[in-house]
């Protein structure tokens, strides 16, 4: 995907659901109330722009209608206005969320090293520099701070959002964790901005530092959670590049069994960094555990972090 997941994307991925399936992929049961956000518990204080609500509850049954899902960042009656954020990256995933969403849309998770070439390029794009980002160079260029998002942010939530910032190596990340959250995708590419200006891969492969983090398939055996206290397990290596089938399993989840068996967030890998992280993790080599002391308010068992998201590849 040369976009992450947008939020507008994983909507029509919910909306074809049924009720059982989406309770597993949000984090609120679907025959909640109209207006409530799906995507965080609602005992979070901030939505880190995060506007994927439930339109119209699930209801009747058993089984439950499944629920109607919409975009409404501006918090009104209407739901999926031009204003209401669909095109901004969809955070708050978790590793199960995002293999079911590519199973689904019949792609697969990228692997990190499919991460790492698709930002550097071949041998040829030149000569290896040391703490390059996404864009092949050291710069950087923080986008706007979003604390008070309708005049930091040219035409937020519109498809045409951008920032007020402009620069070589145009990113998102390093903000304070409870005002901030991601950007349109591919909001710093414009007609005539070259490669750094627009934050892009060689591929021309938007948001791959920075924005959310990617979660990428890791290329290793062992995983001790990130925690040198931790003893180390070693996961079997299970991973062969197959494709999604469009199908989910009985329970919601992907069924695609070499992308791990069973489905364990510790077969992932975070790179890229978010909008929440440091610019030392938006270096292309720099590569971190997905685990749930990273989530806002402590241990997560379900691993939805307020500042990772994902996208998916597929190979012909």
């Amino acid at each position: 995907m040369k976009y992450e997941i947008t939020q507008s994307q994983y909507v029509h991925f919910l909306n074809s659901l049924p009720a059982a399936h989406q309770a597993v992929r949000t984090a609120v049961t679907p025959g909640a109330p109209s207006k409530t956000t799906a995507m965080f518990s609602a005992s979070i204080p901030y939505v880190y722009r995060s506007y994927i609500q439930i339109n119209t509850s699930a209801s009747g049954g058993p089984p439950l209608n499944p629920a109607v899902y919409g975009m409404n960042r501006n918090n009104n009656t209407t739901f999926d206005e031009n204003d209401d954020g669909g095109n901004i990256a969809c955070n708050f995933l978790s590793w199960n969320d995002l293999l079911a969403y590519l199973d689904w849309a019949a792609l697969r998770p990228m692997t990190e090293l499919e991460y790492e070439k698709a930002c550097r390029g071949p041998v040829s794009a030149g000569p290896f520099i040391g703490g390059m980002h996404a864009w092949g160079t050291t710069n950087l260029q923080q986008a706007s701070n979003q604390w008070d998002e309708n005049w930091r942010i040219l035409n937020s939530g519109k498809p045409d959002e951008v920032s007020t910032n402009s620069g070589d190596g145009l990113s998102v990340y390093g903000y304070d964790n409870n005002v901030s959250g991601p950007y349109r995708v591919g909001f710093a590419a414009k007609n005539g901005t070259s490669r750094q200006q627009a934050g892009s891969t060689y591929y021309g492969i938007m948001e791959m530092s920075g924005n959310v983090a990617e979660q990428c398939y890791h290329i290793g055996h062992i995983h001790n959670d990130g925690n040198p206290g931790l003893a180390p397990q070693n996961l079997a290596a299970t991973f062969t590049g197959t494709l999604g089938d469009g199908m989910l399993d009985g329970n919601g989840e992907s069924n695609q069994a070499s992308w791990g068996s069973p489905l364990d967030y510790r077969h992932s890998i975070l790179r890229g960094g978010g909008f929440a992280t440091d610019w030392s993790q938006m270096r292309t080599s720099q590569r971190y555990f997905l685990h749930p002391r990273m989530a806002w308010n402590g241990p997560q068992t379900n691993n939805r972090v307020h500042w990772v998201g994902g996208r998916g590849v597929r190979q012909y």
